[in-house]
């Protein structure tokens, strides 16, 4: 049986798939984390335009004004929505209220009501036409990660690949749970589509795939092209038998690939199919 392996995890030996961690947790923070700016950000993200203008006029209370420009400024930053206290975010508050409304003394404390957060964050969607991350848009993004396994093995790089999916597709991304809880069911069901890949082909065959894979020493394929990237150019130009070495195994190699390429590509069309 060929085992396959996606983050040093061999999934397909198990049918009782753990979460999958994605992220470390300082990574995790600073995907999540609110953003925190200088005094050229600061001018950059909280200046408004007409439109941001128009429905800032939507709040009388200078408090909610000040909260919509401080929310529409870090979603301008990251496509992502944060509940704070303003004295969390005191030196952002003070720089609206310095530059928007002449106010340098003035302190809020505490935060909105949810239903005025809930009331700003779709106004700012509806400025930036995104959409806020909701169930029925799983199946979609499910459909969308099990294609990029297929190229991205590697969970890690799947996910900087979904994210810019998610930037494309104008939505915000969910919570960390919800992305592992995508990822688990979707390397579960690349295991069952690669089980069935490798179930098909002769035993003849999978025994040479499989020593392509895990094959440490000896001359296989995969380990002529480790060492080719292992040689560097100006190596190879200092030394004239790493040039020697270099020219045998580019030799070895050409064989083998002319002797198992049929093999080759007929397991590559089942592996993409």
């Amino acid at each position: 049986m060929i085992h396959l392996f996606f983050d040093n995890e061999d999934i397909f030996l198990s049918d009782n798939i753990k979460r999958i961690q994605l992220l470390s947790d300082t990574e995790v923070e600073e995907l999540y984390a609110r953003p925190e700016f200088s005094t050229n950000e600061q001018a950059l993200y909280f200046t408004l335009n007409k439109s941001e203008q128009s429905a800032l006029q939507c709040y009388a209370n200078l408090k909610t004004r000040v909260h919509f420009i401080l929310q529409l400024g870090y979603f301008k930053a990251t496509q992502q929505f944060f509940i704070f206290d303003f004295e969390k975010v005191r030196n952002d508050t003070d720089f609206i209220l310095r530059n928007y409304y002449s106010e340098s003394d003035l302190t809020f404390s505490g935060c909105l009501s949810r239903d005025y957060i809930r009331k700003q964050k779709q106004s700012i969607l509806d400025l930036f036409n995104y959409r806020d991350w909701a169930c029925e848009y799983e199946a979609q993004f499910n459909t969308h990660i099990c294609e990029l396994l297929k190229y991205y093995p590697k969970a890690h790089s799947a996910l900087r690949q979904l994210l810019g999916y998610f930037d494309s597709q104008q939505v915000v991304i969910p919570t960390y749970r919800k992305l592992q809880d995508m990822f688990t069911h979707a390397f579960s069901i690349e295991k069952k589509r690669i089980n069935t890949v490798i179930l098909s082909i002769p035993a003849s065959k999978q025994a040479i795939l499989s020593d392509l894979i895990s094959r440490e020493d000896g001359i296989s394929q995969l380990n002529i092209t480790r060492y080719i990237k292992k040689c560097t150019i100006s190596s190879i130009e200092a030394d004239f038998s790493a040039m020697t070495v270099f020219l045998i195994v580019t030799l070895i190699m050409i064989w083998l690939t002319m002797r198992s390429l049929m093999t080759l590509k007929n397991c590559c069309k089942v592996w993409l199919s």
